[in-house]
């Protein structure tokens, strides 16, 4: 027994009432709350959510029920407002209403009326970040979430291209109040990448299991970032160091799925039997590949030293 509430969530089963027998289960081992969301494992944020089994669970137990999946897909739909969140809340008649994506691209769809400029949000945001330090893997990833299709601008080509924290924060006009900032912390730039690579060392074992279809797939949150591995230092990126170990250990090509989502893409690579994806959403899909790779490369402790790196003598040519 614990002496904090439990909470559970839950998606609907194939049928309604194979989910109201699950909702009984859940209820009779004593959680205090359970979130539904309104769609089967197998469907997507394209396909429609289904308010009215979330009621019928509502009706059906004496737990609060908590709604979800009642964002839209598209980002500009009205459903992502204030009031089409309270609209779902009201016709599934739940205790709550959970939001992840539309709060994700608009923080401010939690507040009456209308939505905030978003540029307005991510100078807002930024400050948030300057004040508190946060590290600049965490503000990218953020960014991204907020700006959407306008990475595809003048201004998201040069905020996708930053590798430091100083970088992001000129982009946005705001690299004066950053280094004042820095200096009253008595430092220097943050190191981005050394503080990354301590915080995914620190997280390695904290990674999730997500099964899609029949494959379960090990996620960790890991953005690639291209500046941090040199411009003309391929041998290091994760795609190359993956590449080579499993020839090395004779596990076969890694193969490389992907996943897209408002122009915008994560993958997933097969080893062997065993499958890694990143959680974080990139520009491309080559910076999804490595991002998936970079998870492998950490879950499998793989470093250069590990490589046997090959080296090609011309014939005829002196080996002294």
């Amino acid at each position: 027994a614990v002496t904090i509430p439990v909470t559970a969530k839950i998606r609907l089963l194939p049928t309604l009432s194979a989910t109201l027998e699950l909702v009984s289960l859940i209820e009779s081992c004593g959680v205090a709350a359970l979130g539904v969301h309104g769609r089967t494992k197998e469907q997507r944020p394209n396909d429609p959510c289904d308010a009215e089994s979330i009621l019928a669970v509502v009706r059906h137990t004496s737990l609060p029920i908590i709604a979800n999946g009642g964002s839209s897909n598209n980002r500009n739909s009205q459903i992502n407002t204030y009031k089409g969140i309270k609209q779902f809340w009201e016709k599934t008649e739940a205790a709550s209403v959970m939001v992840a994506r539309a709060a994700e691209w608009n923080p401010s769809v939690f507040r009456e009326g209308e939505k905030e400029d978003i540029m307005v949000v991510i100078h807002k945001y930024f400050g948030y970040a300057i004040e508190f330090d946060y590290p600049f893997n965490i503000v990218k990833y953020c960014v991204q979430q907020l700006m959407g299709s306008m990475q595809e601008s003048d201004l998201g080509r040069r905020f996708l291209n930053c590798a430091t924290m100083g970088d992001l924060c000129e982009v946005f006009g705001l690299g004066k109040e950053y280094k004042e900032k820095q200096e009253l912390l008595g430092g220097q730039e943050r190191p981005d990448k050394e503080f990354s690579e301590k915080v995914n060392k620190e997280e390695r074992e904290g990674t999730r299991k997500r099964k899609i279809g029949e494959e379960v797939v090990t996620e960790m949150f890991c953005p690639f970032v291209r500046g941090h591995y040199g411009d003309n230092e391929s041998s290091n990126l994760p795609k190359t160091l993956l590449l080579l170990f499993a020839r090395q250990k004779e596990l076969g090509q890694p193969k490389y799925v992907m996943e897209q989502q408002d122009k915008q893409f994560r993958a997933r690579v097969r080893l062997g039997e065993e499958s890694y994806g990143s959680m974080a959403w990139e520009k491309n899909k080559k910076y999804a590949e490595q991002g998936a790779a970079l998870v492998a490369v950490k879950c499998l402790n793989i470093t250069k030293d590990d490589i046997v790196w090959k080296q090609t003598k011309v014939e005829g040519q002196c080996g002294c």
